[in-house]
């Protein structure tokens, strides 16, 4: 329970600075979010930018992670997992920590 209000708190924390590119505008009661996805056009080069920094990008299935077939039957499922990034938002991280993770992905965007 404890983990989960943290992640929640987190997540909440980052939607106030980042609403318009977040992938999810509200957090279901009782989610207990692993990160907090982001669209971006430039994943990659995102990411390289605020992990030189310091701060860990996460992605999701890349091309050769996808169940085989998926790109034909799912002609987008490809974009999709090339335009969302995700910030770490688990239950270790504090204000301070937060408000670092913030500052760099403003800089960064």
């Amino acid at each position: 329970q404890s983990v989960r209000q943290a992640r929640a708190k987190n997540f909440k924390f980052y939607l106030k600075h980042f609403k318009e590119i977040s992938v999810f505008k509200t957090i279901p009661n009782g989610a207990c979010p692993l990160s907090f996805p982001i669209w971006t056009n430039e994943r990659d080069a995102l990411r390289k930018r605020i992990e030189d920094r310091g701060v860990e990008g996460l992605t999701y299935w890349p091309d050769y992670l996808l169940p085989d077939g998926a790109i034909k039957k799912h002609p987008n499922s490809k974009w999709l997992a090339d335009s969302i990034l995700s910030i770490p938002c688990h239950q270790d991280l504090g204000e301070e920590e937060l408000n670092y993770v913030c500052q760099i992905l403003k800089e960064c965007l």
